[in-house]
């Protein structure tokens, strides 16, 4: 707890440990001169202090923590944090793949040429390009990349070829791929012959057919057959496809629908260690979410997995509308691919439970989001090398809040207060003038070396709420209480045999009864005289 907030909270426990001090230790001590014990009336002041809730308030600024002002100085607690999502492969897998089609011989029964003959294929052969979740693809950009074309013959003679495909494409130059080549027969079979196409700087260009994304190669090859070379009829040519691995500057297409996890946020909500988790209220907590989305394609994020943690009791989960429908990310369209659109949405009171949450003073609040691309399964998706999400949470709390039955405990350690053994009668004065609409109330409770409450004084009024207020809801006017404390014989006994002091202090804003809020501001001050008065009996000579 900072010092100036526990100074504002709990105002009646300094005046308790100041009683036990009583201002004793300024006494001279006389060393080896022997002085009667006194005994007589004490009156002092123990101290007036002035406190303004903006002087504490921003102590509760932290790396987590960030306090706001309005103009109209209402105070803002808002905790903000943010994550980013840019894994392609999540959306569209394309990895290396291997692809390869076998083309028969023109001659299909055993032949034996009379005279050299040349054998002539001219073949357009379709290929799969393969994604792993069967993606449609209608076009990818290559960064890198290996294209690696092979043919592999069986035919007993040379083959001269041409192989070109205009689905792979230079995209500066406009020009496909062309290999031209030759395979020499040296009497042993198959012959083969493998060429490697660098990508970068290439695009493919794809057609979807029968349910697949395909690209196509075109073979032309002149087989030569010298006369009286025996022909089975079972030759053929095959062509082998491999795309080695690709990495993409894009990719266009219709991915359809995946679900993916975003890395989990962790808020640490440090400014309720501050608070009671029973009797307290705010009226309008709101969690804004941003998103920054520069994937071709929209999303839908899944929140019902936020839920807030605690020390000392079991999670509360995230329910209400906000996390049992799915939350739509709009994206950008073909037209303007490689720009960000953003999208906003807001969790309330009115679409989910987060006032109890935030009320119950939790710990840490946990975002763990599912999410859920191209919900609706719409065309003209698109991802770019650079494509991510970027969602950026932001929890604003108005300090318009309802304290009813709000209790905090707290003990300190007593020291030595024989010196008070034979007091009479000690009277505790607490003078507030207060501009906080908040009245307040303490127990005290004298703990033995065990822990347990032994005697106590109860209901302790402390703090007055003001009752008069402007169109803003602001307090016009302090309200002024003087409480006096007596401690008789008994109670100075307690005092100064008890180990420790617990304090119980318990506070109800105006018009707690009747469900109203009230709205803390910055400028709002507490005035604190504290003073004691009493018939004491004081041995001098003791250390």
């Amino acid at each position: 707890m900072t010092p100036k907030f526990s100074r504002l909270l709990v105002l009646a426990w300094l005046a308790v440990f100041f009683l036990s001090g009583c201002n004793i230790d300024n006494l001279p001590n006389l060393d080896k001169t022997y002085l009667p014990d006194y005994e007589g009336e004490i009156a002092l002041i123990i101290g007036k202090d002035t406190l303004t809730v903006g002087e504490f308030i921003k102590e509760l600024s932290d790396d987590t923590t960030v306090v706001q002002e309005a103009e109209n100085k209402e105070i803002f607690i808002v905790y903000e944090d943010s994550t980013d999502f840019s894994l392609t492969s999540d959306f569209v897998d394309v990895a290396t793949f291997s692809n390869e089609k076998t083309i028969e011989s023109p001659v299909s029964i055993p032949f034996i040429p009379p005279t050299d003959t040349t054998l002539v294929i001219n073949r357009e052969i379709n290929f799969d390009y393969v994604s792993n979740e069967g993606e449609r693809l209608d076009s990818l950009f290559y960064e890198s990349g290996t294209l690696r074309l092979s043919i592999i013959s069986d035919f007993p003679g040379d083959v001269a070829y041409s192989i070109n495909t205009n689905s792979f494409v230079n995209v500066n130059s406009g020009d496909g791929i062309t290999l031209n080549s030759a395979l020499v027969y040296s009497g042993v079979a198959p012959i083969s012959r493998t060429q490697d196409t660098d990508l970068s700087g290439y695009k493919t260009l794809l057609n979807f057919q029968n349910d697949s994304s395909v690209f196509t190669v075109n073979l032309q090859a002149a087989i030569s057959i010298p006369a009286g070379q025996a022909l089975s009829g079972d030759e053929t040519i095959n062509i082998q496809v491999d795309v080695i691995d690709p990495e993409f500057d894009a990719i266009y297409g219709s991915f359809g629908t995946d679900t993916f996890d975003i890395e989990s946020q962790e808020i640490s909500l440090d400014v309720f260690s501050e608070f009671s988790d029973t009797g307290l209220s705010f009226e309008a907590p709101r969690v804004y979410f941003t998103f920054d989305n520069s994937f071709g394609l929209p999303a839908g994020l899944d929140f019902s997995n936020i839920y807030a943690s605690y020390e000392d009791k079991p999670d509360m989960a995230l329910t209400g509308q906000f996390a049992e429908t799915l939350q739509i990310i709009d994206a950008p369209t073909l037209e303007n691919a490689g720009s960000i659109v953003t999208s906003s949405i807001t969790m309330t009171k009115d679409n989910s439970n987060i006032n109890d949450i935030l009320s119950s003073s939790p710990d840490r609040l946990n975002l763990s989001l599912t999410g859920i691309s191209n919900p609706d399964n719409l065309d003209g998706n698109f991802l770019l090398k650079n494509s991510n999400i970027k969602i950026k949470s932001r929890i604003e709390l108005p300090l318009s809040l309802k304290l009813q039955d709000f209790e905090y405990d707290t003990e300190f350690e007593l020291g030595d207060l024989s010196r008070l053994d034979n007091s009479q009668t000690l009277t505790l004065i607490l003078k507030t003038s207060n501009e906080l609409p908040i009245g307040g109330e303490i127990d005290v409770h004298f703990l033995d070396i065990n822990g347990e409450a032994f005697d106590d004084i109860m209901n302790i009024s402390i703090l007055e709420s003001p009752t008069l207020f402007d169109p803003d809801e602001k307090t016009t006017e302090a309200s002024s209480l003087e409480t006096r404390v007596t401690l008789d014989k008994a109670k100075i006994t307690s005092l100064t045999t008890a180990e420790k002091l617990k304090v119980t202090v318990r506070f109800n804003s105006f018009g707690s009864q009747q469900d109203q809020f009230v709205k803390i501001f910055s400028d709002y001050s507490l005035i604190t005289t504290i003073a004691i008065e009493g018939k004491v009996s004081i041995n001098l000579n003791e250390n």
